[in-house]
């Protein structure tokens, strides 16, 4: 089974999927650990991770494929889920837009709203706006993209990620809270993140289905490096300025709470300060017994006197002092005259009766009870300013022009404040006010609580906000700062970072295109060289990683396989190609050698469309990397299947023409240009007596010695020439084959006779010694007389030719007497008879080297070879004559007969053999003229 390859797009819907997976389970179980590690996923609803997962259904099923894709079940999934990435986020627009619930926010149980989250559960706009468009995206993806649907869905992919960037970086970077615009980008970064992925995954797709070419490969790269240095830099600044950031807030948020809690212990010690004097009066001696005496009685002066001049002491301290005695009546009283304080909040840790009062600034009113042997005999009513109090809080409010100080308490279930610069009333609210408010804030001071917060104030503009309680009186401090004033600096510090950014990343463009664009160009222009060579080439060439999978088919693949020029390569195996045993010699021996040696070179067998079996030659290249690892596995098949049914053929046609040499009983050898033997058949080796290993590689004169190759060296020289030739050759010495008949045939290297080069020849010898005996015979037959077994005169003729100058010749030309009576009498058969015993004893007469003939009926002729003296041939005359006169015995018959001789001498005649036989012929009339049974010569007519 294949590999599943990991492509971008299934890597992205895998961890948009688990994304979706782990806010499912928290949504539904709380879980800590996901509370604590994914920020944000306290505040999400169900419908960001339903809608995450519909997501990536979509990026797996679209990286499938073609089949898979078209196939029912995935369309109708991918169909849903399309419509819930456009329809759930659009009924949260509606719910926004229109404030009427849908049912569709789906927050998680027990989330409740606040200021920050008005609305649990429910997608923010632009959020709503990503997924949206990555429905739009998923459908455009149904169709093939081209033209106007490949730039909508370009045009989509950017605009989700930037959501999605925006909103992780206005997270990370605090935006909302640096700038009020920025409240508009706000998104969860949980969903921020998801969105990035989601938008990488479409890109993959979109990149997917575009063909690469290499005519754009320089201008990607250059792209793609430019938005790589772009994204570090970016990511660099904006992770050093987001811990920069911390370290403020940080820093800020510590700083204004150490300035509230000390100023609220400051302030706890000024009323600590205040309710002093008071309990100091009341436990005079003198009060106390000035108070007696008056209630004893009413009209003792000097006991009001005495009192008028404590209270008196009072005045240059308090505001105002009064003596009120057990009935309630004023004895004695000093300062201002008593008006309604604007706020009054009773003191909770005072061990008399106190408040903290506003009246045009704060005053402590105390009702000090005066205590006479554990009995009260009246109270002192002080009210006095609290100098330190208004001092405290206008340095809290000149830190900034935003900067404000708060003093609250607590009246019933409200939370009432004094006023302040800003706000010169009073001001109450609920305890339970909502969280992220500065009356949040003041309930919990007033609780017990203190710390840092960032909320809302009564304007509605946000503020930091340090809220502390006034130790144990009850009163709560609160001081904040508005955050645009506190984040000034940060601002500051944000535009330069941008700037140093711009600088870095011009800086890095510069760089990239002064230094690297060079090299760049000359690599992109290399790689298109051998990407031509590779395409144009009808060999086949495959890449594939350490794993088998496909990374890169040259056409004349593709071509093969039937895979469009445009189709991706992604999820293709090179075990899908290679036949089972190809993928066994892999195993076995291929990658082990091209691991061990770098490269491997053989034949194999693979696959092409429908299934079809090729064989190719097959070379396998190991590639490394830095680390010495192979990283990649180049594959250059040539498809020879061609080649071998030529050689298969070949090989045929070999074995036949070897099957035909060594059937024919020819001699057959193949010769070289070099003169070496290249092939023998067996009859050569029988004709040789020598063994086959033993002749072919050899020279000929090595093997039929240098005479018999100086014998033949110009039928040699004319074959080589590119001349057919044909002649033959005798070996007499032989007893087996005594006659050869060969025929030199030159190899055309191309085939063609007459054309190219001669590469050798081809010799074929016949045995011809039969046939030259047959001849012989069949000669003999033609030039010998039948009936006699002389020669005719035919015969005679060709003798006479043979033996040259008639110098050294006499000729004999003889006629029987008598012979036509013999013939007429007893008939042909007595005279056939006759005519052999005739030729018997003529051949009787003369040596080997001599001829003797029957010229036809009784006219016989002896040609005497080397005579040159007439006395010889007359000799020799003399004897045919004597050796016709005995009788002759046929069939108990005796017959008698004579013979008349013609003599010529070849001195006689300049006029060549037909001359002198002419002469003899001219002779032998004479010698029957003269009386038959005589001979006639030239030398007799001399005498």
């Amino acid at each position: 089974m294949p590999r599943v390859p990991l492509t971008a797009p299934r890597i992205a819907g895998l961890l948009v999927a688990l994304l979706g997976a782990v806010l499912v389970m928290h949504w539904e179980r709380e879980i800590e650990f996901i509370s604590r590690f994914v920020p944000g996923s306290t505040s999400v609803g169900l419908a960001n991770p339903l809608l995450f997962l519909a997501t990536a259904v979509c990026l797996i099923g679209n990286d499938l494929p073609q089949a898979s894709r078209q196939h029912p079940a995935w369309r109708h999934t991918t169909a849903l889920c399309i419509a819930a990435l456009i329809l759930l986020p659009m009924a949260h627009l509606f719910e926004g837009a229109t404030g009427i619930a849908l049912g569709v926010d789906l927050p998680r149980p027990g989330a409740l709203p606040s200021a920050v989250n008005p609305f649990p559960g429910r997608l923010s706009p632009n959020a709503c706006a990503a997924f949206m468009l990555t429905g739009l995206a998923f459908y455009l993806l149904r169709r093939p993209l081209v033209d106007a649907r490949r730039r909508v869905y370009t045009v989509t992919t950017v605009a989700i990620v930037l959501i999605g960037l925006a909103g992780f970086i206005g997270h990370v970077l605090g935006l909302e809270t640096l700038y009020k615009f920025a409240n508009f980008n706000r998104i969860l970064p949980t969903t921020a993140l998801g969105l990035c992925a989601i938008g990488a995954g479409l890109w993959a797709l979109l990149e997917r289905s575009q063909r690469f070419e290499l005519a754009q490969a320089e201008q990607r790269i250059k792209s793609r490096s430019l938005a790589v240095i772009a994204l570090v830099t970016l990511g660099s600044g904006i992770a050093g300025f987001a811990i920069m950031r911390d370290t403020f807030e940080q820093t800020v948020s510590r700083n204004l709470r150490l300035t509230a809690t000390t100023n609220a212990a400051s302030l706890a010690h000024a009323i600590e300060l205040g309710s002093l004097l008071p309990r100091t009066v009341a436990t005079r001696p003198s009060v106390r017994q000035a108070l007696e005496r008056l209630e004893r009685d009413r009209g003792d002066t000097a006991s009001m006197e005495m009192l008028q001049a404590a209270a008196g002491s009072l005045g240059g301290t308090l505001t105002r002092a009064e003596f009120i005695d057990t009935r309630g009546a004023l004895v004695a009283s000093v300062g201002d005259a008593p008006r309604r304080p604007g706020l009054l909040l009773a003191l909770a840790n005072a061990e008399q009766p106190a408040w903290l009062a506003w009246r045009d600034g704060y005053l402590l009113i105390s009702h000090v009870p005066i205590v006479d042997q554990g009995r009260v005999v009246g109270r002192l009513v002080a009210e006095q300013h609290l100098p330190l109090f208004d001092r405290l809080l206008q340095e809290l409010r000149s830190v900034d022009a935003t900067s404000e100080a708060s003093i609250c308490g607590r009246v019933g279930m409200d939370a009432v404040c004094a006023p302040t610069h800003d706000r010169p009333t009073n001001v109450s609210f609920p305890m339970n006010e909502a969280e992220g408010t500065m009356a949040h804030a003041i309930a919990d001071a007033l609780q017990g609580q203190s710390g840092v917060l960032v909320a809302k104030d009564a304007r509605g503009t946000d503020v930091l906000a340090a809220y502390s309680p006034i130790r144990d009186t009850g009163l709560g401090l609160a001081v904040n700062t508005d955050v645009a004033t506190l984040y000034a600096p940060l601002r500051e510090r944000l535009a330069l970072l941008a700037a140093a950014l711009v600088a870095m990343i011009s800086l890095a463009i510069y760089a990239q295109r002064s230094q690297v664009q060079p090299v760049l160009s000359r690599l992109v222009e290399s790689e298109r060289r051998i990407a031509a060579v590779f395409d144009n080439t009808t060999d086949y060439v495959v890449q594939t990683d350490p794993r088998g999978r496909v990374r890169y088919m040259n056409a004349a693949v593709r071509r093969a396989l039937e895979i469009g020029p445009d189709a991706s390569v992604r999820g293709f195996d090179v075990g899908q190609f290679n036949t089972p045993e190809t993928n066994q010699l892999f195993v076995d021996t291929i990658l082990p050698a091209a691991k061990a040696k770098g490269v491997w070179v053989g034949e194999t067998t693979v696959y092409v469309a429908n299934q079809r079996i090729v064989n190719v030659d097959q070379m396998v290249i190991a590639h490394r990397g830095a680390d010495g690892r192979v990283n990649l596995y180049s594959s250059i098949m040539r498809d020879i299947t061609d080649e071998l049914a030529v050689e298969r053929e070949q090989q045929r046609q070999a074995a036949t023409l070897r099957s035909v040499a060594e059937a024919i009983p020819a001699i057959v050898a193949v010769v070289g240009r070099d003169g070496r033997y290249r092939f023998v058949n067996s009859a050569f080796e029988r004709w040789s007596g020598m063994a086959r290993a033993a002749i072919v590689g050899h020279t000929m004169q090595e093997v039929i010695g240098p005479d018999e190759h100086a014998r033949s060296q110009a039928w040699i020289d004319r074959a080589l020439a590119g001349e057919t030739v044909s002649f033959e050759k005798d070996y007499p010495d032989r007893t087996d084959v005594r006659h050869l008949a060969f025929n030199f045939i030159p190899l055309w290297l191309d085939g063609g006779e007459g054309r190219g080069e001669v590469d050798g020849f081809v010799a074929v010898g016949m045995d011809v010694t039969s046939h030259k005996q047959e001849n012989v015979r069949l000669l003999q037959l033609s030039q010998r007389d039948p009936l006699t077994g002389l020669l005719n005169r035919s015969g005679f003729e060709a003798w006479l030719n043979q033996h040259g100058s008639t110098h050294a010749l006499a000729i004999l030309y003889i006629d029987l007497d008598r012979f036509k009576q013999v013939n007429d009498t007893h008939g042909h058969a007595v005279g056939d008879q006759l005519l052999q015993q005739v030729a018997q004893r003529f051949h009787a007469l003369v040596r080997p080297t001599d001829a003797v003939a029957r010229l036809g009926g009784d006219e016989f002729a002896i040609a005497l070879a080397g005579i040159r003296d007439g006395t010889h041939a007359d000799a020799i005359a003399e004897k045919v004559v004597a050796s016709a006169e005995p009788p002759f015995e046929v069939g108990g018959l005796q017959l008698e007969i004579g013979a008349s001789v013609g003599v010529a001498l070849g001195s006689d005649s300049d006029g060549g053999w037909r001359a002198l036989v002419a002469r003899a012929d001219a002779l032998l009339y004479k010698a029957k003229a003269a009386g038959r049974g005589r001979h006639a010569s030239v030398a007799q007519q001399a005498q």
